[in-house]
Parts: C-alpha cells; structure tokens; sequence
C-alpha cells in the first residue's frame, strides 16, 4: 500500500508513504524501500510542492538511490540543486549529501567541477548561522573533505573567533588539518600559534 502511495498525485501523500517506508526499514534492520528510476521521477517531481520537511524526507530517500548510469545521475542532480538555495538548513544538507553520493556517478570531469563549485557556497553560508547549525555544517565538511579537495580557498572561514564554542573551534581545528598542504602551512601554523594563548585549556592542548 505505501508503494503504491508513493505515485500519488498529493506531494504530501508521496512524502509520508516515503517516511513510512524509511522507519519501518530503520525498525526492521534493512532497507525495504524500493526505488526504481519510475518512483524517483514520481518523488522528485512531488518535491517540488512539499514543505521543507517532506523535502527532506525526499532527498534522504534519493540519497538511498543509485543511479542506472551518467544521463539519469545528471537529470536527478539537475532537479536536487535547486534545493542548495533552501531557507532550510536540513533541506539544504541533504541536498549536498544526495550531490555527494551521486557525485561518484559522473564521468564528465567539467560536469564534476560544476557541481563541486556548486555546493561549496551552500555549505559555508551555514557557518553564519547559530551555533548548533554550525557544528552540524562543520561535522558535514569534516566528511566532505575526506571525499573531495573542497574550500581550499576558503581558509579564513574555518579560523576560530574568541566567542566560538569549545566544540566549534575543536571542529574548526579539525577542518583546517585536513585543509593544511605546502601552500598554506604556514598561514595555519601562524594561527595555530595564536590559539595557543587562548584560556581555554582543551582548546589549547
């Protein structure tokens, strides 16, 4: 019944038979979910008129989907995109998670580029957002960048301000190791330097 849900005309329907289908699965252990190329186009077009949650539910179904080849891996990143530009910060990550598994499907090298320059705004616009968010944005770019060479030029973004959390600045420290190559060690070492006349002992060490 809620396969059959998911190719009803009501967007709200498609999403709830979606969320459904994902925590039965979570229950039982193993993923009863069946996406084939048809309900991906039923679910990406009933995206389009859900709210920001159904979305999300949406694009965390996609991130469960593998594509048949190239041509129908850039058709779903074309239709997910959009999404990078969200108010939503959860329907904005996982849009960058569903560009990021299927970003393994791309053989154009052009095509990889775009996407890639893509999604580095998206992510960054979350570190301007309050704290929790930002912990969560910075645990995402953790992931990204054992995966992919991303903000590379945007160093300064990843430094520590005095009025940072302890667990952002220890993220933000993380970030910039795996950032670090012959270009910049020094602009990182110089800052680390800094960090170590910070009060906060743990920050320190």
């Amino acid at each position: 019944m809620l396969e059959i849900m998911m190719s009803d005309g009501n967007p709200m329907v498609v999403s709830n038979a979606v969320v459904a289908q994902m925590q039965i699965s979570e229950a039982k252990g193993e993923s009863l979910l069946n996406l084939t190329a048809f309900t991906v186009q039923k679910l990406l077009t009933a995206m389009n008129d859900c709210n920001e949650w159904g979305i999300i539910y949406i694009l965390d179904a996609l991130a469960l989907y593998t594509p048949a080849d190239g041509t129908e891996t850039e058709n779903i990143l074309e239709r997910v995109a959009p999404r990078l530009s969200h108010s939503n910060s959860g329907v904005v990550l996982s849009a960058i998670r569903v560009i990021m598994k299927f970003l393994d499907f791309i053989t154009n090298p052009e095509n990889l580029r775009n996407y890639l320059k893509k999604l580095t705004q998206p992510i960054l616009s979350l570190l301007a957002a309050e704290n929790e968010i930002v912990y969560v944005a910075l645990k995402n770019i953790n992931l990204i960048l054992q995966k992919r060479p991303l903000f590379l030029t945007e160093l300064k973004m990843f430094f520590c301000t005095f009025n940072d959390p302890i667990y952002i600045k220890l993220q933000k420290i993380e970030v910039l190791i795996k950032l670090a190559n012959m270009d910049n060690y020094f602009q990182i070492l110089h800052e680390l330097k800094d960090y170590t006349n910070e009060v906060d002992v743990e920050f320190v060490k």
